[in-house]
């Protein structure tokens, strides 16, 4: 956040919460699948994939695609805590255990996401208003063309 600055020359910790709740808004976030479909085959160590980083999204840890020792240690501690046969696999049980109601074939994202922001005021003196992003965004303006608008010398 290095030019995010008050009009005293110091950092703002007001600007760069503002800042930082724009780029989620502006740009989104990742949404994992409610129940994601297994795979058809049993994920386990050197496994690679779509099915795998969803896998490790789901147990909370860096999720990377690549089944490895991390991710092996923490599905058997997952798997000790479902009561299931913790051998580091995820096979079927483990897949319908995590994801109830799952199906066969892989998803992994939302059919439509919306995001509707409303608000008023006179703002906060953050550099950002809303109305202004707002309508830079419906004249086709992207959210990084956006906030370089509105925090000129930050980087983006």
């Amino acid at each position: 956040m290095e030019g995010i600055r008050n009009s005293t020359g110091r950092h703002s910790s007001k600007r760069v919460a503002a800042f930082l709740a724009t780029v989620i808004l502006l740009l989104g976030t990742a949404l994992p699948a409610a129940a994601a479909d297994y795979p058809g085959e049993p994920l386990r160590l050197g496994s690679r994939g779509e099915s795998v980083r969803v896998w490790q999204e789901a147990l909370g840890i860096p999720a990377d695609g690549v089944f490895g020792q991390q991710t092996e240690a923490a599905t058997i501690a997952w798997q000790t805590g479902q009561g299931l046969e913790a051998d580091g696999i995820v096979g079927p049980a483990s897949w319908r255990a995590m994801f109830p109601g799952s199906g066969t074939a892989p998803t992994t994202t939302p059919a439509k996401v919306q995001l509707v922001i409303e608000g008023s005021g006179h703002g906060h003196g953050v550099g950002l208003t809303q109305y202004g992003a707002k309508g830079m965004a419906e004249e086709g303006y992207t959210a990084t063309q956006i906030l370089q608008h509105f925090y000129q010398g930050a980087s983006v």
